[in-house]
């Protein structure tokens, strides 16, 4: 999984810093479990319960993380 993100400019052996990298990685771990699975179908479950903390501390400092980082879009 890190091999994978290191292709997209990721180094997911930290923790996410904001919001944009915490969806990252998750999606990445997402990608690595259906790529073990030979592609069956998965959900992603209920990432609001993960994510929130991540993106209300974003909306709380006010960031704007667009474009900011390696792998920004």
């Amino acid at each position: 999984m890190q091999e994978m993100a290191a292709k997209y400019g990721c180094d997911i052996s930290r923790p996410a810093l904001n919001a944009q990298e915490a969806v990252q990685w998750l999606y990445f771990a997402y990608l690595a479990a259906v790529k073990s699975q030979n592609g069956g179908a998965m959900s992603l479950g209920r990432t609001a319960t993960f994510l929130d903390i991540y993106i209300e501390r974003d909306m709380q400092e006010g960031a704007s993380h667009r474009g900011a980082g390696a792998g920004a879009y």
